[in-house]
């Protein structure tokens, strides 16, 4: 990559300004904190998990990226790649905390900083031959795909190091700065104008929030718990076989589920559930670090009188529908959202 490339300032993709817009919402807090610890047993070296982690970094320039302000808008540019030393914390001395107590004090504190790296590596050790790492990144630079990417690079280079074996090949993956440009060249396109098209009639047409849309008060926190519910092994089963039979994804089944709950509690014909999506639609969005993901509105009415099957088709062509134009700015489908619906709310009802 160019030192040309290493100095120019870039705009934001659509999905990066959902992140932004997250940060000024909820200054100061962890929200767009994304963690994962790391255990080694058996096989700990400090020194070839740096290696790794520095190749990591000279490999994919989107882990580079750092946020400046300009005339008021924030604008990213590349970090030009250098060795970096990453801290080492040693969990056998007397009297150290417990690693998974350190790991949680490490995730609240906050990682998005103007002009700074927005990723933060850390070695630990934690026995004999055991230790291993803390990543923290921030979501503007990387989301759950690129994530396990990460993993998998840092886990493959590793044992090969481990084993004296050559490491994978130096090539550099591609670029975000590439989809950045292709957003510009889609917002100039026909696709643009069709996806709009598509997302004001389903807008226009679907109910305001129901469930939420009285809260209008900020929130106290922006921290969340979930609630978790153990299937039985034998629901489970059923529901891996339906899957498997129907060719229907997990996700679809419990979405149809949610909405069918959300629906029959509220009265509602439908409800605006928010989805994540994942938004690689190609190749080289695949094989492209960074933050793609977006989160839709999936909007879709019940009808009791359908069988699973039925609404399983009804459900699976909207679905289709919606990914032939999920590549639309969220933040465009907010306010067409807001000139539609007034008065309806929150776009999301869950």
């Amino acid at each position: 990559m160019g030192s040309k490339r290493q100095h120019e300032l870039y705009e934001l993709s659509f999905a990066q300004d959902n992140v932004l817009a997250l940060e000024k919402a909820c200054p100061g807090s962890s929200i767009n904190n994304v963690c994962l610890l790391i255990r080694i047993n058996g096989s700990f070296n400090a020194s070839l998990l740096s290696t790794c982690l520095n190749k990591l970094l000279q490999r994919d320039d989107t882990l580079r990226l750092q946020v400046t302000e300009l005339s008021g808008k924030t604008m990213q540019y590349v970090r030009e790649y250098t060795p970096q030393e990453f801290l080492y914390y040693d969990f056998t001395l007397p009297g150290s905390e417990s690693v998974d107590r350190w790991a949680e004090s490490c995730a609240v504190i906050p990682i998005w900083r103007p002009e700074a790296p927005l990723y933060e590596f850390n070695l630990f050790k934690s026995g004999e031959n055991t230790g291993g790492l803390l990543l923290k990144f921030s979501h503007f630079i990387t989301d759950g795909y690129s994530l396990i990417d990460i993993v998998n690079y840092i886990y493959e280079t590793y044992t090969r190091l481990l084993a004296n074996e050559k490491p994978l090949g130096e090539t550099t993956r591609s670029s975000y700065i590439e989809h950045i440009n292709a957003e510009k060249e889609y917002k100039a396109s026909p696709d643009f104008q069709e996806d709009l098209i598509y997302w004001r009639e389903l807008l226009a047409d679907c109910p305001g929030t129901l469930l939420f849309g009285h809260l209008r008060h900020p929130v106290a926190a922006y921290t969340g718990n979930r609630k978790s519910f153990r299937l039985s092994r034998l629901l489970s089963n059923r529901i891996k076989s339906y899957c498997l039979n129907n060719r229907v994804a997990p996700f679809s089944l419990y979405y149809m589920a949610l909405n069918a709950c959300l629906c029959r509690m509220s009265g509602a014909e439908s409800m605006n559930i928010g989805v994540p999506v994942l938004n690689r639609s190609n190749f080289t969005d695949k094989q492209t670090g960074g933050m793609f993901v977006s989160t839709l509105p999936f909007i879709q009415a019940f009808d009791d009188s359908l069988s699973l099957n039925e609404y399983n088709e009804v459900v699976g062509e909207a679905w289709y529908n919606l990914l032939r134009h999920s590549r639309f700015p969220f933040s465009e489908i907010n306010a067409l959202y807001k000139n539609v619906q007034p008065t309806g709310g929150r776009l999301f009802d869950a």
